[in-house]
């Protein structure tokens, strides 16, 4: 027999997912707050984290989701038992909590796609029993003291057949009686995350309660206003708004006799629900009011702030959750109106949830409407006409569009809080296999970036950090005897400079081993020229050849040598560049440089013969016409050029990219002064045509690569044009790395 899957509704669908969409952000936020009970014993820590339990739990039991309440319920009492112990907590204890934030995030993943929480009974009931046994330690080391009778009335044997829903229901209802949270340590955004889910529920309500007073078929209805209802007594529960909850609980009492069909939707049950709702809507109007009497007023936090690049320093910040609502679709009535304007700017909303397709798909559309703007403003028709209202309405919708392009660049910005936040459970989790003591510090983590791009380092972060615990940390026992401190120091940080995003990863471990590099690459045939030839930082890139390892010994955590050549690769397609610095016996560290978006840049337009090229104007230092006096060539024919007592190479891009040039002489032509990551060129070239926007277009499969280009752009004319790399073409065209350009 197959289990009969529990028939959801349209809108009970939305809500679930929107509840997994909570929670996974719940989760994330609470995580980095587990390790801390390790080394901190902090009230507002463990707080933190047993609400995650107790909020979802309520939540789960609301939509009946009686497998995942009965997962939290009993996590809920162990970080009961955790607070009132007061005390540092063990690794085993710690690792059982991640192990439970990995589950449910397992769960509510599926919750999403199947609108349910079977076929996880197996590792539900073996992390319940996990759960209890440890309660069961706790309780019996505090058997002594007072509090130790009440610790051990909190542990219940929860039923793990899952089939007693009600009882379920009933003991979180008792330990949410029971629970004792402190009125004050209620943070300002939970409030307002309240108050907003507070009116969202009670307008739905009425307004669904207007709806089947009209009809005599309630249905799924009934059901709808139960649900609101009961969430509400709920949480109004938690946060110690003990009239709200009697109201909701008396309504919700005759709610669930109309469903049970024991009483009519008659005029006079009717009437008493909607007096019930207005007293609802009054009583939070009453708590909010005078709890917000007891809060200082705040100064508003920026939207964002300009965060500069910075080196490493052992200290680190943390940034306030951003709190987001829900933008309710229901009608608010005038009551409800005049009630939210009652409390002020408080619970103005701020934030609302959009898919990332949409977003995604907005960002193209301005992408095409800059290419559109682009060709309509620079049509080769309008050369030679004076057309002066043509052009000031042209500067003004360029204006607009350039404007509309930054609002929606910075929609897609997200912090890297969330992605460096998960650093620390990797770092501890490894460091526990290893057996080593490792402390991870991150620095700049409000730091915003494309989230797609912070998509795409995640795999590069976790590789390099992965080798930092493995290969650079020491074990205690050599720090201490190399004179270090027992623990060794991760410091992840970033910054912006420019238009890149620098993220460095800095380790106080062994360093890397020159000679060892060396000889694992003559080992291998990687090594062109005799090993003095090579400089310290072309030795710590072969590193990122495929299947390169100096690992003595293959473990779980690397020495497969499959790991940095993925971060080498990734880093390449952000068209981003990495490098690595290193002190032996002392330190290593690797700085990645990653553009803020791909999708769009500012570039220079240059005609190579008769061919039009982009090149980004963030590697453009400066263009000149140079004199003869500046002019040099070297005995093997390199050319440089001599501006302001520097010299600089220069780089022919009609010979690079097969073009027949229209000046030979460089006094002709124009020298454009390229400042690559690496190093810094003169490109020759015969004109510059001005700036212009770049929408970044991939080549197809079937152009497939082209040596020096990073991508095409839609011109002026209506033709494409190509976009160089100068990172590239310096590589191929100075030092000729084999394989480096197909």
């Amino acid at each position: 027999m197959f289990e009969e899957k529990p028939q959801v509704d349209e809108q009970t669908k939305d809500m679930l997912v929107s509840f997994v969409q909570e929670t996974i952000d719940s989760l994330d936020a609470a995580e980095p707050k587990v390790g801390e009970l390790e080394t901190v014993q902090n009230d507002e820590t463990v707080n933190t984290i047993f609400r995650v339990f107790h909020t979802i739990k309520g939540i789960a039991g609301f939509f009946g989701l009686s497998k995942l309440t009965a997962l939290t319920h009993q996590a809920e009492a162990l970080l009961d038992l955790i607070r009132k112990q007061k005390q540092l907590q063990s690794a085993d204890t710690i690792t059982l909590i991640y192990d439970n934030f990995d589950l449910l995030r397992e769960i509510v993943s599926s919750i999403a796609l199947n609108f349910h929480d079977g076929g996880f009974e197996d590792k539900i009931q073996l992390n319940v029993e996990r759960l209890h046994k440890k309660s069961k330690e706790l309780t019996d080391l505090t058997a002594n003291n007072d509090e130790s009778a009440e610790s051990r009335q909190s542990i219940i044997q929860l039923d793990l057949s899952m089939k007693k829903e009600e009882a379920l229901n009933e003991i979180a209802a008792n330990l949410l009686e029971q629970s004792l949270i402190d009125e004050e340590s209620i943070p300002e955004e939970m409030m307002e995350r309240f108050v907003i889910s507070a009116y969202e529920m009670v307008n739905e309500t009425e307004n669904v309660l207007l709806e089947i007073s009209k009809t005599s078929d309630a249905g799924e209805s009934l059901n709808i206003l139960f649900r609101n209802i009961h969430n509400l007594k709920g949480n109004a529960g938690f946060m110690q708004f003990s009239e709200v909850e009697k109201l909701c609980m008396q309504a919700e009492t005759i709610l669930d006799n109309l469903r049970k069909g024991e009483i009519d939707l008659n005029g006079g049950v009717s009437d008493f629900l909607f007096e019930q709702i207005d007293e609802i809507r009054n009583e939070i109007n009453k708590a909010v009011q005078s709890k917000s009497k007891k809060k200082s007023e705040k100064e508003e936090q920026p939207w964002r702030a300009e965060t500069k690049y910075i080196e490493p320093q052992p200290a680190s910040i943390e940034e306030p959750p951003i709190i987001e609502a829900n933008e309710s679709e229901s009608i608010v009535s005038k009551v409800a109106n005049e009630a939210q304007k009652s409390i002020g700017s408080q619970i103005q909303r701020k934030d609302i949830r959009v898919d990332t397709q949409k977003l995604d798909a907005l960002f193209d559309l301005v992408g095409e409407l800059i290419t559109l703007e682009t060709m309509i403003t620079k049509n080769p028709d309008l050369e030679g006409l004076d057309l002066p209202s043509f052009s000031k309405n042209a500067n003004m919708l360029n204006k607009v569009i350039r404007e509309l392009q930054e609002v929606t660049m910075a929609i897609r910005m997200t912090p890297l809080e969330s992605l460096f936040n998960k650093m620390k459970r990797l770092v501890r989790d490894l460091a526990l296999k290893s057996k080593k003591k490792v402390d991870l510090v991150i620095i700049g983590a409000d730091t915003e970036m494309d989230k797609n791009i912070i998509e795409a380092i995640s795999d590069p972060l976790v590789h390099i950090i992965r080798n930092s615990v493995d290969h650079g940390i020491e074990s205690p026992k050599a720090r201490l005897s190399a004179g270090k401190k027992e623990s060794g120091t991760i410091t992840l940080s970033a910054g912006y400079q420019g238009n890149e995003i620098i993220i460095s990863i800095l380790d106080d471990g062994g360093g890397l081993n020159k000679n060892k590099i060396l000889q694992k690459a003559r080992e291998r045939g990687l090594l062109k020229e005799a090993a003095d030839k090579y400089t310290d930082s072309e030795i710590y890139n072969l590193i990122f050849e495929a299947g390169f390892s100096t690992a003595d010994k293959v473990t779980d955590i690397s020495g497969r040598g499959v790991g940095m050549d993925v971060v080498r690769k990734n880093i390449d397609k952000l068209h981003g560049s990495i490098r690595i610095e290193s002190v032996e016996k002392v330190r290593t560290q690797f700085t990645l440089r990653i553009p803020l978006t791909l999708a769009i840049l500012d570039s220079m337009m240059i005609l190579v013969g008769d061919v039009k090229y982009a090149i980004p104007i963030v590697a453009i230092k400066e263009a000149l016409q140079p004199m003869a006096s500046q002019i040099s060539v070297t005995m093997d024919g390199l050319e440089l050029i001599k501006v302001r007592d520097e010299i600089y190479p220069v780089i022919r891009l009609h010979e690079f990219l097969g073009k027949t040039p229209r000046y030979h002489s460089l006094e002709a032509g124009i020298l454009i002064i390229i400042e690559s990551r690496e190093s810094k060129v003169c490109f020759f070239v015969d004109e510059i045509l001005g700036q212009q926007q770049a929408v970044v277009k991939g080549l197809s499969d079937y152009v497939g690569k082209v040596k020096g280009v990073t991508g095409c752009m839609i011109l002026s004319n209506g033709e494409v044009g190509l976009i160089l790399d100068p990172d590239l073409i310096i590589k191929h065209a100075l030092y000729d790395q084999p394989g480096f350009i197909n």
